[in-house]
């Protein structure tokens, strides 16, 4: 998977706290609600974000997005996205 780097460089999170976009354990709290918003107001590559998201992201917020809504995004399209496979360093 090649991350979007002109997305990132376009987008308004660009400069934000990572952090804020990648909810512990799946629980999205004040600072990722904001983060959210953050894609949903201020962002010209939002919709961009979320297509490039909905095919290769499971976790994180991606195009104003959380996990759990790709997901049901995901089921009503018809889109499967395999979890990535990592190899153990030899």
């Amino acid at each position: 998977m090649k991350y979007p780097i002109d997305l990132f460089e376009r987008g308004a999170c660009r400069g934000a706290d990572i952090e804020a976009f990648f909810p512990v354990k799946g629980v999205v709290t004040t600072e990722n609600r904001a983060a959210v918003r953050v894609c949903l107001t201020r962002c010209d590559v939002v919709d961009q974000c979320l297509e490039w998201a909905l095919d290769n992201e499971r976790h994180g917020i991606w195009g104003g997005t959380t996990a759990k809504e790709r997901s049901q995004i995901r089921a009503r399209r018809g889109i499967f996205v395999e979890e990535p496979q990592y190899r153990a360093a030899s």
